[in-house]
């Protein structure tokens, strides 16, 4: 039996270099923070949204529920 080296392959090698320069590419590239900041202002909005509807729900179903008790209380004079 023969010894195998450990050592890579020269198609090998180029194909790390390959990988390394594109985390390189990567890491300076600002496009995935932008995205970042996208996702996290959208939730932010997307959260902002559901509470101002929570509070303008509670808010309405009040007036609403005071409307009706109002409307209940009325008597209508039905002799012309």
């Amino acid at each position: 039996m023969t010894a195998r080296s450990t050592m890579p392959s020269c198609k090998n090698s180029d194909q790390t270099t390959s990988v390394l320069q594109k985390l390189r590419l990567f890491r300076k590239s600002e496009n995935g923070a932008v995205s970042t900041e996208w996702i996290v202002l959208t939730a932010v909005v997307a959260a902002l949204a559901l509470a101002v509807t929570k509070v303008i729900g509670a808010g309405a179903l009040s007036a609403s529920t005071k409307i009706a008790d109002y409307l209940e209380s009325v008597e209508i004079q039905d002799d012309f």
